[in-house]
């Protein structure tokens, strides 16, 4: 809610999806950046950062927040890890600023900046409550000699400082909190290669299993596909099973298809013996893992008891 103390306003924030009601995507190691409108009252300087962490975690991390034109700032971070990420978007008024670059601009016009210098002095010994170092700064803009304090804020040394200590006045950080949902790479492009796997036999009249799939990975990889793509794998029903060339009936000794579930050798979790072990298809996994090929099958909720 916005309050009197409130002077800055943060709208538009991007990226978000239907107003944050569904997350932005992003795969692993992808960069996500950050806009946002935010603008306020008056002339006074306005400075914003992003806060962004992994969901689940108590830890913010703050990215500055650079302005780049009509009243748009934009900012960046990556997301290194599979899972979602929460960020929002955090600004205030910085007094310390304003009076840096009106300060600037008068000492370059050789105007008198007595006033100035002691105003600054006050600002640095408000940073000063919870930045000690800052008060020995603000000594040197009491320097009797006024030139040697024009030249110390007008220094490269006294921009950093500026720049590392903002004066945090009005703050106001955005009500939402935008979710980025992050996946494997392979989620944003990936070549898919299916095949049976009671297919994949080099010998005529025999039906393969995995151990036949894992010979074919080589040749999966060398024509560039980097997910193999089974139909299901687990054990089929057999009363009214599907027979040859899609018959409604079966023949004795015909496998059926593979999209039917309702055996009485097991269920979704189990695999078609004929096919091997469990061991056997984790060993395939594992081999297509070497080669850079990610594993998926599919899923059959149709009943063939």
């Amino acid at each position: 809610m916005l309050t009197g103390k409130k002077r800055v306003l943060i709208e538009n924030v991007q990226p978000q999806v239907d107003g944050g009601l569904y997350p932005a995507k992003r795969t692993v190691g992808e960069r996500v950046d950050v806009s946002a409108a935010i603008f306020g009252d008056g002339h006074d300087h306005i400075r914003g950062e992003v806060l962004y962490k992994k969901q689940g975690s108590e830890q913010w991390t703050k990215v500055e927040l650079v302005p780049t034109y009509n009243d748009e700032w934009q900012a960046s971070f990556y997301v290194p890890e599979k899972g979602n990420y929460v960020f929002t978007v955090r600004a205030w008024i910085d007094h310390f600023e304003t009076w840096y670059d009106g300060f600037k601009k008068k000492a370059l016009a050789k105007v008198d900046v007595t006033v100035e210098l002691a105003e600054g002095v006050l600002l640095l010994k408000r940073l000063g409550a919870t930045n000690s170092a800052l008060i020995s700064i603000a000594r040197k803009l009491e320097d009797k000699n006024q030139a040697n304090a024009i030249a110390f804020v007008l220094s490269d040394e006294f921009n950093r400082i500026v720049h590392e200590n903002p004066l945090r006045d009005n703050e106001t950080q955005h009500e939402q909190e935008f979710i980025v949902q992050v996946e494997h790479r392979k989620a944003n492009f990936s070549a898919w290669y299916e095949f049976f796997p009671r297919s994949s036999s080099l010998e005529s009249g025999r039906a393969g299993n995995f151990n036949d799939c894992i010979k074919l990975l080589p040749r999966v990889a060398a024509m560039g596909f980097d997910v193999l793509y089974f139909p299901p794998i687990h054990p089929i029903g057999k009363i009214n099973r599907k027979g040859k060339n899609n018959n409604v009936k079966s023949q004795p000794g015909e496998p059926g298809s593979p999209w039917a579930i309702g055996s009485d050798e097991g269920g979704h979790k189990a695999i078609l013996p004929a096919l091997g072990t469990l061991e056997d298809f984790k060993r395939l996994v594992a081999e297509a893992r070497k080669l850079n090929i990610r594993y998926c099958n599919g899923y059959c909720i149709s009943v063939c008891a």
